[in-house]
C-alpha cells in the first residue's frame, strides 16, 4: 500500500526473472509465489505457471534442483538449483498478464558453492 493506503498493483505481469552475474553463488528457492489482486497464486503449475532456469546443478533423474520445483506449491519441500556459473538466471512465467498484487521468494539459505569450497 502506498502512503495515502491504496493498494499497489502491477498490471499485465506476465513473467519474473530472477537473476545474478556472479559465478560463486547459484540461484536455490523453496518457491516463489507471484499473486493476483484476487488472492491467487498464479506461479503455480497447477494454476498454468512454468518455470525455467539457465542451468541445473543436479543430474535430471533427481527431484530436486529443477525449476519447477519453485512452483510446486511446498515452500519448504524441494528446491531448484543453478549450476555456480556466471549470468544464472530463474525465470516464472504465468499463464497470460495478469493484475500483481504482491509476489514472495522463499530461499533455501544454504550455500553449497561456499560449503563445498570450504
Amino acid at each position: 500500500k502506498d502512503a495515502a493506503g491504496n493498494t499497489l498493483t502491477w498490471n499485465g505481469v506476465k513473467k519474473l526473472r530472477v537473476s545474478h552475474e556472479s559465478p560463486e553463488n547459484p540461484i536455490e528457492f523453496h518457491q516463489i509465489e507471484i499473486s493476483g489482486v484476487d488472492g491467487i497464486n498464479y506461479a503455480l503449475k497447477e494454476n498454468g505457471g512454468t518455470a525455467a532456469q539457465s542451468s541445473n546443478a543436479y543430474p535430471p533423474d533427481t527431484p530436486w534442483g529443477h525449476a519447477s520445483c519453485v512452483i510446486d506449491g511446498d515452500r519448504y519441500g524441494y528446491f531448484n538449483r543453478t549450476a555456480c556459473l556466471p549470468n544464472g538466471w530463474l525465470d516464472v512465467t504465468l499463464s497470460e498478464p495478469r493484475w500483481i498484487e504482491s509476489f514472495a521468494i522463499f530461499n533455501s539459505g544454504f550455500d553449497m558453492c561456499v560449503y563445498a569450497n570450504g
